[in-house]
């Protein structure tokens, strides 16, 4: 999409700006500046260009020099752009579209950003046909309610996307394309009248009732980015309780946005423990804002929500579930200029260190046990030919099924399975009666290992680490595999904590050599374990 550069000579001084039709910006500012005409600039040119010209224009003293310097400077910065500079005059105007048909659109950006293209798509605006809803998304931007701008932009030689504000991937989790127009809007004033709220959280356990504690202090401090490191189990949605009333109760809004597999189990817990909030689920791209003062969307089927909300929870504990790549400063858009953003997660990587101070810790769950550190075994001869697996590991699973215990050897895709398989029945001679898999399709495997009728089960779905299992010991294999992520490696060394009393059992990583996703994995094992004892969650 183009659009025409533009100057505008009226109360207050001159305006230099951008339009998809100069008509209706004359008929806008004729009303609210009084001008009488319109300077068009140039013939169209791509947006991205038009807002780094008139950024120029803006910045530093252009604005207070004397006109005939202003076109001077004017026509270098277009040269700079390799731009002709044009000279026509608009002395007319248009209709302007009616009220409804303006916030009709305005209805499908407000408090969001969605592409023009999902815009034009919409069923509700087919009655409204192209040149109108130009006209209509014009008026709204020069009445300075919406915004636009590229999708992604040339920024210090590379392609910049508008959403993450990092280089573009190759492929987009939002489906924008490099020329996508993308429509905005801040929803920044849309208090509520505060409802009457009671909220039921349960005090059961010392560490909710202090991780609370230090949320809600957040909440009430001038900070405005916070992070929950929560084991994998430990978490529950009773420590934000307290401080979604502080938000609730002076009128303002919360967004939830977790896993598409929890949607719904916070929408139950969230609903059955604060009373007198409307809480809904908003899913899709052309999704509306709703009023309600709790909003629970997915990650997946994210509405790219924009200035909305005044406490915005990033909950990705169950990242390991979707297997997507996310970046915080997407969802982080969508709190207001003074919201909070809280994110949730059962890893601290490098990144994370930076960016959040004074980090909040929930590192047990009820079962109040240490999770186990993992042991790195390293062979060369893991990247060979031959069917391998290292001698210290092959101890140890044989010890794992005499002591009548479980192991679970999770591998990195199918192929995977049958060269365990043989090892194990082949070369360790363990009785096949013993030992079943697991697949992302095939879960036959998994039920009866939970059942307790097989003593090992070999895993290519990294999903099975996220459910629990009793007297349970883990082996990765070929940890250094891509798809095992931090966060699936952590919940692997979550298995063995449900052994009997005070035992815990043990996790081995088996590669060729340790990656920094393992490094992260085994030191945020390592500082929840510490915080546990420091804080006497632990007892010896």
């Amino acid at each position: 999409m183009e659009v025409y550069l533009y100057k505008a000579r009226g109360k207050g001084g001159s305006i230099y700006d951008m339009t998809l039709n100069p008509h209706i910006d004359f008929e806008v500012l004729k009303k609210l500046r009084g001008i009488s005409s319109i300077e068009i600039l140039t013939e169209k040119i791509d947006v991205a260009i038009a807002e780094e010209i008139i950024k120029q224009i803006y910045s530093g003293t252009f604005g207070g020099r004397l006109i005939s310097l202003q076109d001077f400077y004017l026509n270098k910065i277009l040269k700079k752009h390799n731009i002709n500079k044009e000279s026509r005059f608009i002395t007319s105007g248009k209709p302007l579209p009616s009220i409804e048909q303006l916030e009709k659109v305005e209805a499908y950006i407000k408090g969001k950003v969605i592409p023009f293209r999902y815009l034009i798509e919409l069923e509700d605006l087919k009655d409204m046909d192209y040149d109108l809803i130009i006209d209509v998304i014009q008026t709204l931007y020069c009445e300075r309610r919406i915004k636009y701008t590229k999708a992604v932009k040339r920024v210090k030689n590379k392609n910049v996307c508008f959403m993450c504000e990092k280089e573009k991937c190759d492929f987009c989790s939002f489906e924008h394309i490099e020329d996508d127009i993308l429509l905005y809007a801040a929803d920044n004033y849309n208090n509520l009248k505060p409802p009457y709220i009671e909220f039921q959280m349960n005090r059961s356990s010392q560490s909710i009732i202090n991780v609370s504690k230090e949320i809600t202090e957040f909440i009430k401090s001038k900070r405005e980015r916070n992070m929950l490191l929560a084991s994998p189990k430990a978490f529950c949605v009773d420590v934000l309780l307290e401080g979604i009333y502080e938000i609730l109760k002076v009128g303002g809004r919360v967004l939830y946005i977790t896993s598409p597999k929890l949607i719904n189990e916070v929408k139950q817990d969230l609903s059955n423990k604060i009373h007198g909030a409307g809480v809904e689920i908003v899913l899709g791209r052309k999704a509306k804002i709703v009023d309600c003062e709790i909003v629970i969307t997915s990650y997946t089927d994210y509405p790219c929500f924009y200035k909305s909300f005044d406490f915005v929870i990033f909950d990705k504990r169950a990242i390991l579930l979707d297997n997507i790549a996310l970046h915080d400063e997407i969802f982080e858009k969508s709190k207001k200029e003074r919201g909070k953003f809280f994110k949730i997660s059962v890893v601290l990587n490098d990144e994370d260190k930076k960016k959040y101070r004074d980090l909040i810790y929930l590192p047990i769950d009820g079962i109040k046990k240490p999770m186990p550190e993992p042991l790195n075994i390293t062979s060369r001869y893991l990247d060979g030919t031959e069917d391998f697996i290292p001698q210290m590991a092959v101890d140890f699973i044989l010890y794992t099924i005499n002591k009548k215990n479980n192991v679970i050897i999770f591998v990195p895709d199918e192929g995977y399975i049958q060269r365990v398989y043989f090892i194990l029945t082949h070369n360790m001679n363990v009785d096949t009666s013993l030992i079943d898999y697991s697949t992302s399709k095939e879960k036959d495997g998994l039920f009866r290992f939970v059942k307790q009728e097989r003593k090992i089960l070999i895993s290519s779905d990294v999903t099975d680490a996220y459910l629990s299992f009793e007297s349970t010991n883990t082996v990765v294999m070929y940890s250094d595999n891509k798809i095992f992520t931090p966060e699936a490696l952590v919940y692997m060394c979550q298995i063995p904590t449900n052994f009997q009393g005070k035992r815990i059992g043990e996790v081995y990583f088996v590669s060729c050599q340790e990656t920094q996703d393992m490094q992260v994995a085994k030191s945020t094992v390592r500082l929840l374990n510490k915080i546990a004892w420091e804080k006497g969650y632990l007892k010896k």
